[in-house]
């Protein structure tokens, strides 16, 4: 017999498979919803944390040490869930160049830089043609001071990003 006759007797095996087919497309279908429900939370997090440190040092605003506190949570969060996302990463490296910049004590100012560095190398890893990455790592790298291995990432990513100046078209430098 044929299949389509099959189906039409309502034969136990096709009926049985359609249903297996219907559980499978059920349960794909709750995965990817979760899935999505969790990027779209942790995409939300980030825009959160990203719009809080942009107004840090903005005119007379400076945020509290529950704000700072709750802000280092969030990016542990984000980067606990998403260990490699090149956002998540950049974010985490300007909030660390604010950590260095409130420190008062150098050793751990100089800490917090040059793991700023670090983490700014990270997220370049993921998106290496990224040339503000790279321009933001040049700067996050000289602040970090006298370092021989900042001195050395501060060297690489400026050659990245001479290797990612435009050299001709209507944005060439010159």
């Amino acid at each position: 017999m044929a299949t389509g006759e099959l189906a039409r007797r309502g034969h136990p095996l096709v009926v049985v498979g359609r249903a297996g087919l219907v559980a499978f497309a059920a349960v794909l279908g709750l995965i990817v919803a979760w899935q999505s429900a969790t990027l779209f939370r942790l995409d939300l997090a980030f825009t959160a944390a990203e719009t809080e440190l942009s107004f840090w040092g903005r005119d007379d605003y400076q945020p509290t040490e529950a704000t700072r506190a709750r802000i280092s949570r969030e990016l542990d969060v984000l980067l606990e869930r998403a260990p490699a996302h090149p956002d998540y990463l950049a974010l985490a490296a300007y909030h660390q160049t604010w950590q260095a910049y409130r420190e008062d004590d150098p050793t751990i100012a100089r800490a917090y830089a040059l793991q700023a560095v670090n983490t700014q190398f990270l997220a370049q890893q993921n998106r290496p043609a990224y040339r503000q990455g790279w321009a933001k790592m040049v700067g996050y790298a000289r602040r970090a001071g006298a370092d021989e291995g900042a001195a050395a990432l501060a060297q690489l990513a400026q050659q990245r990003l001479d290797a990612l100046q435009p050299t001709a078209g209507p944005d060439a430098p010159g």
